[in-house]
């Protein structure tokens, strides 16, 4: 039997809702504050669990969606079990999946749904600033990050003082238009997100992979991954079809790279992979090239050679 109401804003309910509305830097803080909250309130509605399931169906922005679940608390005891779910205005829905002792209850059903959609309103909120955030930093054709993105991440590996610990890899995909005499552009459009999402899949935590425009990618990744990366970027296998065909490519790469020790800025970082890369082509489709003082200086003297050479025709 529910017992006799306490009153639904009484100080628990208050602190419930202060814990709740606190900024997060991430969905990861948000959940954490989420499940702080409902712990405040688990013994006056009688909860004994609560799971939510987080449900994105795939976007331009996600590619495969999202489906995860974090459990909010998980306490011993028998109760009954009830789903809420909550819809997303863009798709998608978060279900909380509740075991709560009704008799040790304050509240009623109604009331505890109140609860959870409020919860489901803040989430929604810092779901959207999320998004927004991907939108700023992602290049939208590809999902890779946008060269703003790259740029900050550098930054932020300076600051930290562990830029050096990092090599940055300045590739071209190798034949790309190829690609669309097979298929059409649009479908070309999708080999290439598919492409950057099979790169992606080679990067570990705290790696970068942006795209500069066209076929055009610079990465950041740890000195010690540096070398499995570039093996994967030499022979990457993309498979697509349409309903009348169907095509495996074996796209390679034109690549530079640089270790980043003694960067004095992050505008160095695109410099030297820069420089790399235009050595690179200049050797040959498909080759690597490793940055040094000595193809910097070399190339100084050829655009030295040109711009003097432009100066006697004038």
């Amino acid at each position: 039997m529910e017992k006799e109401s306490k009153g639904f804003f009484n100080p628990t309910i208050k602190e419930f809702w202060n814990c709740l509305y606190q900024e997060s830097a991430d969905l990861k803080q948000c959940e954490k504050h989420i499940a702080d909250a409902i712990a405040l309130v688990a013994d006056e509605f009688g909860v004994l669990k609560v799971e939510m399931d987080l449900n994105i169906p795939p976007n331009r922005y996600q590619i495969h969606g999202e489906q995860r679940s974090v459990m909010l608390t998980d306490r011993e005891g028998f109760g009954e079990s009830t789903d809420f779910s909550f819809a997303f205005a863009t798709g998608g829905n978060v279900v909380f999946h509740v075991v709560w002792n009704t008799e040790q209850s304050n509240h009623g059903r109604d009331e505890l749904e109140i609860l959870l959609r409020e919860v489901f309103f803040w989430y929604d909120r810092n779901v959207r600033q999320t998004f927004l955030q991907q939108i700023l930093n992602t290049d939208m054709e590809t999902g890779a990050a946008n060269p703003y993105a790259f740029t900050g991440f550098a930054g932020m590996l300076m600051a930290r003082g562990i830029l050096n610990r990092y090599c940055v890899v300045f590739f071209n995909i190798h034949n790309f238009k190829y690609v669309n005499k097979v298929f059409t552009y649009a479908e070309g459009d999708l080999i290439l997100r598919q492409y950057t999402s099979q790169v992606k899949s080679l990067l570990q935590e705290e790696e970068k992979l942006a795209r500069l425009g066209g076929d055009n990618f610079v990465a950041l990744f740890r000195t010690e991954n540096t070398d499995a990366f570039i093996r994967g970027l030499q022979e990457m296998k993309v498979s697509f079809s349409n309903e009348l065909k169907s095509k495996t490519f074996v796209l390679g790469a034109t690549i530079g790279v640089s270790r980043l020790e003694k960067v004095p800025a992050v505008r160095e970082v695109m410099s030297r992979a820069s420089i790399a890369y235009q050595e690179a082509r200049r050797c040959g489709v498909g080759g690597v090239v490793w940055y040094s003082d000595q193809i910097y200086q070399a190339m100084m003297e050829r655009q030295n050679v040109i711009s003097n050479f432009a100066s006697i025709m004038e």
